[in-house]
């Protein structure tokens, strides 16, 4: 199976977690208070209607036994009648639960109303006023259905007969209690699509109040895919110091890497002097016959050599692998690399490109990472190298800049996969170079965020290696003659 070198595993630290949704959050906080808030309103409301309603009965009843008593005529002997019937049409149908009766203060009934057809309001005495009539009083009694009435009561005295009657108005409360059932029905619906209407434009300004930390992200992705090197955009002023503090982080992780590049650059090329005197000093112990101590000072200059070298492809692929809003092509690399390539040595390299994106990264990574393949499938090769750049995906499903460089040469074996990405391990001392080109390929790589894969060619039967880049989309001929480096 081919090997796959990947980026190395951090050790555990504590990381942030996802923890449910803002946007639901805030969506639910504001459904429960939408809802609890209209659910005590139908109960407030319910509640003002039902005292409303129990008034307005009250002043009918009120109103009807003012009419009953206005209407009432009794003789000396104390035989009541109406002078006229009660406007009220409910007095005349039967059972209609809204009834009067009148009788005397012993409770003798004397005269009642037809929708009491054949029953009597069954109501407790009352004290018979000293003098003139008593004040209207109201009570509650059971009806000749068996349900709930409310009474208005009073006792009054006529000019023909010196005993006061008592008369009485009563409604049936079961009636009430339907009409506080629809209105509660009515209510309640209504509030539910009032609630839904809330809650949906409760939504919508939670959408768009969301819409800065949307444009955020969007601005953040930006940056980590190289197309800008800065959060750009206007944001609200909430939002503001946060994208300031982003950006003051970004700038300072450039000058950093910068920093240190140039750092481990200088110190690099400053040691370059020195192991060239100390090669020098090698060669002239050979020369005065100290041959075995030559050849030690001449392997430690090598071995330093190879660190100074691998060291400083390590801070170029550092800095590479934090380069931001950078884009470049790779048809003038794949051009140049092979042309000077093919005059060095007596390969054959055939360059297929089938549209391939451009490298997320700048120029010089990119070149460092075809030119150290190429070299090395050129110095094994037999006599034929292919490159090919094309459109890939990576195994999480992105879309990349594959890079298939393949030999005719006699291949690695797959046990020696690690072994040649190992810093300055070469199979085959005979061969010239440091041992550093796959090592310093595979850190490069890593650094930029790709993958890198050893196999053996299909076609030429030798070493394959797929190189597997971050693009940032195709450019435009233009735009590629623009971001060509300098040869």
């Amino acid at each position: 199976m081919p090997d796959t070198a990947t980026p190395p595993t951090a050790s555990a630290e504590p990381t942030a977690q996802s923890r449910g949704s803002l946007r639901l959050r805030l969506m639910l906080g504001a459904a429960i208070w939408v809802f609890a808030a209209l659910a005590v309103a139908v109960v407030v409301l319910r509640g003002l209607f039902v005292a409303y309603v129990e008034d307005q009965i009250r002043e009918r009843l009120i109103t009807d036994l003012n009419q009953l008593v206005a209407y009432t005529e009794v003789d000396a002997s104390g035989n009541a009648s109406l002078s006229q019937p009660l406007s009220e049409p409910q007095f005349h149908r039967p059972l209609s639960g809204l009834y009067w009766q009148i009788e005397t203060a012993d409770g003798r009934g004397v005269l009642r109303s037809r929708s009491l057809w054949d029953g009597v309001l069954q109501v407790p005495h009352l004290p018979v006023p000293a003098n003139g009539d008593g004040d209207i009083q109201t009570h509650t009694t059971t009806g000749p259905t068996g349900s709930r009435l409310l009474i208005a009561e009073r006792m009054v005295t006529f000019p023909d007969y010196d005993k006061p009657l008592r008369l009485m108005v009563g409604w049936d409360e079961s009636k009430l209690q339907g009409l506080i059932d629809a209105f509660t029905r009515t209510l309640s619906w209504s509030f539910v699509v009032l609630a839904v209407g809330i809650v949906g434009a409760a939504w919508a300004q939670i959408a768009f109040g969301l819409g800065p930390l949307r444009r955020l992200r969007g601005a953040l992705a930006a940056v980590g895919n190289g197309q800008n090197r800065r959060l750009l955009g206007t944001y609200p002023r909430e939002v503001m110091p946060l994208v300031e503090d982003l950006n003051a982080m970004l700038d300072r992780n450039a000058r950093m890497m910068s920093s240190a590049s140039e750092t481990a650059g200088n110190l690099a090329h400053g040691l370059k002097t020195p192991l060239a005197i100390i090669a020098n000093e090698a060669v002239a112990l050979a020369e005065r016959g100290d041959h075995e101590g030559s050849a030690l000072l001449t392997q430690q200059v090598e071995l330093m050599r190879r660190q100074v070298d691998h060291h400083l492809a390590r801070a170029r692929a550092q800095a590479a692998g934090e380069a931001r809003g950078l884009k470049t092509p790779v048809s003038p690399s794949l051009t140049r690399l092979s042309r000077v390539l093919g005059r060095l040595s007596d390969c054959r390299i055939d360059v297929l490109e089938e549209a391939p994106p451009t490298f997320r990264g700048d120029a010089q990574t990119l070149e460092e990472i075809l030119g150290n393949l190429m070299e090395n499938a050129c110095k094994w090769a037999r006599g034929q190298v292919q490159v090919r750049a094309r459109q890939g995906r990576f195994a999480s499903g992105g879309m990349c800049l594959e890079l298939v460089i393949a030999d005719d040469g006699p291949g690695i074996p797959e046990d020696r996969f690690d072994d040649v990405l190992r810093r300055g391990r070469r199979l085959d001392e005979s061969k010239p170079g440091s041992g550093l080109g796959l090592s310093i390929v595979d850190d490069l790589t890593r650094a930029a965020n790709g993958t890198l894969t050893l196999g053996r060619s299909p076609l030429l039967g030798g070493l394959q290696v797929i190189v597997q880049l971050p693009s940032a989309g195709r450019l435009t001929t233009a735009a590629a003659g623009q971001s060509e480096p300098s040869a």
